[in-house]
């Protein structure tokens, strides 16, 4: 994410919002904060933003130094320590299960990271800008990555699935078909005030929802007699 303690994009970590192979990392403390400042600058931070999947420890990393391959007492912070971290995670799921595809192993960071840990003004309940779904949790990661191809589809499958954050002022919403039929749309802004209400037929494939609100956070819920699904929504 780098470690400028703003919002400016950069790459590759930016490429996450179009790409599901790519990862895009920010940096935790040892008591699970965001990582603002490292503890080599008082105007550093780890980045944040609406492409951040996940967070990990990234201050105060201790490795081998870079002129002796014996001597670990080196440490450095930055997201550029959080990142191996979760490339390491990830091969390890890939060695679990050799089957994975790149997207399954970033879904499954995602639908195991602990979330709710950090700051509360920044780390809410679901997707945030400032830690994603969570920090890493290597344990539930791999246990999850043990289950069959069939069964981590359907574990962390998603019948509906929204492209986050929202641009144009379009909501785009994708619908693999099992649940076709009449859903009753809802919008409402985080403090819970009901913004906007309508009855809509989704039907297999893309369904466009007019998006004409102010940027920030939102929640989106579909329900029908069917299927039932709540989603937190970001505008840019």
């Amino acid at each position: 994410m780098m470690n400028n303690n703003n919002n400016v994009s950069f790459y590759p970590a930016r490429y996450s919002l179009n790409y599901s192979n790519v990862v895009a990392v920010g940096s935790t403390n040892p008591d699970d904060s965001r990582t603002a400042p490292f503890f080599w600058s008082a105007t550093s931070g780890s980045n944040y933003g609406t492409h951040i999947n996940v967070v990990a420890p990234g201050n105060y990393i201790y490795g081998l130094s870079h002129t002796s391959n014996t001597d670990s007492t080196s440490f450095w912070g930055g997201t550029s320590q959080a990142t191996p971290l979760v490339a390491g995670i990830a091969s390890l799921l890939f060695a679990q299960n050799p089957s994975l595809t790149p997207s399954q192993v970033r879904t499954i960071l995602q639908n195991t990271a602990v979330d709710e840990v950090g700051n509360s003004s920044e780390d809410t309940p679901g997707f945030d800008q400032y830690m994603g779904y969570g920090r890493v949790n290597a344990f539930e990661a791999l246990q999850l990555a043990t289950l069959n191809t069939a069964e981590i589809d359907s574990t962390i499958g998603q019948e509906f699935v929204l492209l986050n954050p929202i641009k144009n002022d379009e909501l785009l919403l994708n619908c693999k078909g099992n649940y076709e039929g009449d859903y009753q749309l809802k919008l409402y802004a985080m403090d819970g005030k009901l913004l906007f209400s309508r009855t809509t037929k989704i039907i297999r494939g893309d369904t466009i929802i007019p998006f004409n609100f102010p940027s920030g956070n939102y929640i989106f819920s579909l329900q029908s007699d069917l299927y039932t699904k709540n989603f937190k929504v970001n505008k840019l």
